[in-house]
């Protein structure tokens, strides 16, 4: 399920500057591919969600999963 939804997802949190709980954001998913890969994402804890409806990447796990070269 990696690949280029998932970069896309990881590059648009952090465009918009969504890498930390204070600023954490929406998330309107444009696919039910880029969905379901959001879902992932938020199943391997790279997107936190700190309240309800908000979501933040965390840099240090996607670095983590990084290691194991699966976003490359």
């Amino acid at each position: 399920m990696a690949g280029w939804s998932a970069r896309e997802i990881i590059a648009e949190f952090r465009h918009s500057g969504a890498i930390s709980h204070p600023s954490a954001q929406r998330f309107h998913a444009r696919t039910s591919l880029q969905e379901r890969t959001f879902a992932w994402l938020l199943e391997l804890e790279i997107i936190r969600q700190p309240t309800p409806g908000r979501y933040y990447l965390d840099e240090e796990a996607l670095a983590a999963r990084n290691a194991t070269r699966i976003f490359e």
